[in-house]
């Protein structure tokens, strides 16, 4: 029998229990196999330098990367985004500071994909992924509807109109509706509305964020937000100082995901070959 290596069984061991529990520490690694602690972050650097796996930047878990090769299974959007864009959030948080969150819309509603409230700096509410915001009251929601088409924007609107949440009744006001599309899309940004926040957090209400859209092909694929304590600074001086940057992270993020794209559709239709 051919001798085996065991670096690489360690390995695999480790990307399958990655793969089997969807979301491990090095903790949860290290005492479902019985591996030293500083092997393991050797066998994860190499897997995640090699594309297998992601540390998620929201809670500092290790996941398989929806990105990974050979990976063409049909992938949550929400996940796939996160994966995607993960590493623009990161740098741009490193470049001022603020936290960044990445959002898609889900339903009615926006979800949290993406986070880098732990990396920042700064004290804020530490919401994770999954987290939802009102489309009418969030920066990442307003960004969405005022830059996705206009058909788009008045199916979506005829929805909310019908809705029972309070945070949706604006709908119904089309004429106000109009003149934050118009501004926002005059800014080049959204803010959120003033006071809002979804849940009774620690920061409620005491929070300011701009946000503008990641556009995959020509359409709107997620919005790209930068939050703040309203003591820092007004939202006009935020974006005079920082929109230029955040506006070029979502240009990365859109050739990232428009890459990512391209690869996966290339590799779904790459022949596969026969028995010789």
């Amino acid at each position: 029998m051919p001798e085996t290596i065991q670096s690489l069984s360690r390995g695999l061991r480790v990307l399958t229990l990655i793969n089997q529990r969807g979301a491990v520490s090095l903790a949860d690694l290290h005492h479902a196999t019985g591996f030293s602690r500083p092997a393991i972050l050797r066998l994860l650097a190499t897997l995640e330098a090699e594309g297998f796996i992601r540390r998620w930047l929201d809670d500092g878990l290790y996941r398989v990367n929806t990105l990974s090769p050979g990976n063409n299974r049909n992938i949550a959007w929400l996940t796939l985004v996160a994966d995607t864009i993960g590493p623009s959030l990161s740098d741009l948080t490193d470049q001022i500071g603020w936290p960044v969150d990445v959002a898609v819309l889900d339903g009615d509603k926006m979800t949290l994909c993406e986070t880098t409230r732990r990396q920042s700096q700064y004290p804020v509410d530490l919401i994770t992924s999954g987290y939802q915001v009102h489309l009418l009251q969030s920066a990442v929601g307003r960004a969405y509807l005022s830059f996705i088409g206009k058909d788009d924007r008045t199916a979506l609107l005829g929805r909310l109109s019908r809705s029972t949440d309070p945070y949706d009744a604006l709908a119904r006001d089309r004429e106000k509706v109009e003149a934050i599309v118009e501004e926002v899309r005059s800014l080049g940004y959204a803010t959120r509305s003033v006071g809002y926040s979804a849940q009774n957090t620690t920061y409620a209400g005491s929070m300011r964020a701009i946000a503008v859209p990641v556009y995959q092909d020509g359409t709107v694929a997620a919005c790209l937000s930068v939050a703040w304590t309203a003591t820092y600074m007004d939202a006009e001086t935020f974006a005079a100082k920082h929109l230029a940057t955040v506006h070029a992270t979502a240009r990365e993020a859109s050739h990232v995901m428009e890459s990512a794209r391209a690869k996966t559709l290339s590799e779904a239709h790459q022949p596969t070959s026969g028995p010789s």
